[in-house]
């Protein structure tokens, strides 16, 4: 009898924790099982892989169904999830797609990753980017790759002007775009950012936050908004007009006249890339070694923000939790290929989270040449590889970009831009418009 009250007791208490804490599934030996995965054939990162843990893991391990695009993956896949159903895995990329990873983590459909990810080394995963998965006090996803916006000079241009690379590169294009403000045949910059919101996108590279994504609460600082709107307002809306009459007189790939006309090119495609590309281009068509100028934290010249490219996360009602882990941790490590084709979008790899896999990519772009049809693209030059090598240590911060939030703050603050309001009344407009946002 005592044996069953002690079995009775220890069953109660065993439910009662599991009910405070949860239920949250705990690491363990991987289940067996087919995991259930899906992705968008022209993801080089997610394709290869994924691939690569299938071939490991061996027939039946996973079942992979591919889709031609992002939209096309979201408008099947977000329905099966809000009805529990769905993957196991769910692997997003920012950049393509509308991508909401905070109200995603609040929807409840993804399983917290706390106890699978604390055992991760942060000498080798950096604590400032995976804190991006981090959101409502649970990792409810896992960074893999992120970026940096850049900004592309000469040297020759750059003693020209008296500009300096240790300077702010706000204060350094802000001044060039000053100084050409009325010269009819140049443009400070050109504007190369696929995203579709590129106020998001520099508030991202400043480092300003807009809301806490832990708790919700709204910490917008109104002095850094309009310091960063002004600085685009200066710098590339102006220099609308200028760029387009520009632009006419080449095709819009044609950099060796973008170098002849501008002083800067401004781009947030993967940067380690086109650190290599443009240090041939520029040295070739110029005649004039590179500077490469990332943008860095407001007022915070040594600081970095990083833009996470791919994540991943489990659904919370996958029934192999360790095994989905799993696969998370092996796109995590798995060794990217660096030697694509400026133009080819299909073979695109972002700088990798893992500091191991980084070091591997900077070795690889210092002893290879690039693909290119253009220039020869030469490896890297010692100082460009130092430069490279040192960023990691230097990014303090990193967001998951909110499209979904992001195209809308572009379209506020527009009449800003465009000299039809003030920017007062267009944060006024953004300040209510992110108070409905945090509120839905």
């Amino acid at each position: 009898m005592k044996k069953r009250i002690l079995a009775l007791t220890l069953g109660m208490i065993v439910l009662v924790c599991c009910v405070l804490s949860g239920c949250e599934k705990q690491p363990g030996a991987q289940e067996a099982g087919t995991l259930s995965v899906y992705v968008v054939e022209s993801d080089a990162l997610y394709v290869n892989a994924v691939g690569d843990f299938q071939k490991q893991a061996g027939d039946g391990a996973l079942k992979v169904t591919t889709f031609e695009s992002y939209q096309a993956m979201f408008d099947v896949m977000n329905v099966e999830l809000m009805a529990k159903g769905g993957p196991d895995v769910v692997l997003y990329n920012s950049r393509q797609g509308e991508v909401d990873a905070w109200k995603l983590a609040q929807s409840g459909m993804f399983l917290p990753l706390d106890s699978y990810m604390k055992e991760l080394d942060p000498d080798i995963y950096p604590a400032a980017l995976m804190d991006a998965g981090h959101i409502g006090n649970q990792q409810y996803f896992v960074p893999f790759s992120y970026n940096l916006i850049y900004g592309f000079t000469t040297e020759k241009l750059m003693e020209e002007r008296g500009y300096s690379a240790s300077d702010s590169i706000y204060d350094t294009i802000l001044r060039e775009a000053n100084a050409l403000a009325n010269v009819p045949d140049k443009a400070s910059n050109t504007l190369i950012i696929n995203r579709l919101d590129p106020v998001n996108s520099f508030f991202d590279a400043a480092g300003v936050t807009l809301f806490d994504k832990n708790t919700g609460d709204i910490v917008a600082d109104k002095a850094e908004i309009e310091t960063v709107c002004s600085f685009l307002k200066a710098t590339v809306f102006d220099e609308t007009e200028k760029r387009a009459a520009l632009n006419a007189k080449s095709s819009s790939n044609d950099f060796a006249a973008g170098v002849r006309n501008y002083s800067f090119f401004i781009e947030d495609y993967a940067f380690m890339h086109n650190v290599r590309f443009y240090q041939s281009f520029f040295l070739e068509t110029a005649d004039s070694p590179m500077v490469a100028l990332p943008y860095h934290k407001l007022n915070a010249p040594e600081e970095l923000c990083a833009s996470i490219v791919c994540f991943g996360g489990v659904n919370a009602n996958t029934k192999m939790p360790q095994k989905a882990y799993a696969l998370l941790k092996h796109i995590l490590d798995f060794q990217v290929n660096n030697n694509f084709s400026k133009y080819t979008e299909v073979q695109v790899y972002y700088a990798p989270v893992s500091l191991t896999e980084y070091r591997n990519a900077v070795d690889e772009l210092s002893t290879t040449y690039g693909s290119g049809t253009r220039v020869t693209i030469q490896p890297l030059s010692e100082e460009n590889a130092e430069q490279l090598t040192a960023f990691p240590q230097r990014i303090t911060q990193a967001a998951i970009p909110n499209m979904s939030l992001g195209t809308g703050i572009d379209e506020i603050f527009d009449p800003y831009f465009t000299g039809k309001d003030t920017f007062d009344n267009c944060y006024k407009t953004f300040l209510n418009r992110l108070q409905l946002y945090v509120s839905e």
